[in-house]
């Protein structure tokens, strides 16, 4: 079948729009998506199983499918795998990996990302460590995303 088609079917499910809400058949119309290498469905398969929504929780295989889709460039898989890594969901708790994938979806303009790096920062500098504004670091995007007049980011300092 056609993943666009499957994916809207999951999605009608997982919502319940059109259809009566069922995690079950979602995450079955997910799975299909998924396995053709959609972005959104190993995304929100990857939710379902990490929640336990239409079927047994499995954090470790909800980490994943989102994972498949964060390395192909999704930003919104790219923060659910940087959240995983700060909480441990699904693997081991590993800020370094958290801040790395969090990076990676702000420098795509993930509102959400660029959020918990600025929370990093404020946390980082509590504990006295100091943050390079070399091109690519964090403090050098922030400056950059900020100070865009296109963004969605909207900041006070």
């Amino acid at each position: 079948g056609n993943p666009n088609g499957e994916f809207g079917m999951g999605y009608f499910y997982h919502m319940g729009l059109f259809v009566k809400q069922d995690y079950a058949e979602a995450r079955k119309w997910y799975e299909l998506a998924a396995r053709k290498r959609h972005l959104s469905a190993q995304n929100n398969l990857g939710n379902l199983y990490s929640n336990g929504l239409g079927g047994n929780k499995d954090e470790k295989q909800g980490f994943e499918w989102t994972m498949k889709a964060a390395q192909q460039g999704d930003a919104i898989s790219q923060f659910n795998v940087g959240s995983a890594y700060e909480r441990g969901e699904g693997i081991p708790r590993d800020y370094t990996e958290a801040r790395k994938w969090y990076e990676k979806a702000a420098r795509q303009g993930d509102d959400g990302a660029l959020l918990n790096l600025a929370s990093y920062t404020t946390k980082a500098k509590a504990a006295g460590a100091t943050w390079r504004k070399q091109p690519g670091s964090f403090a050098w995007l922030l400056t950059r995303t900020i100070n865009t007049p296109s963004t969605r980011w909207h900041a006070t300092i």
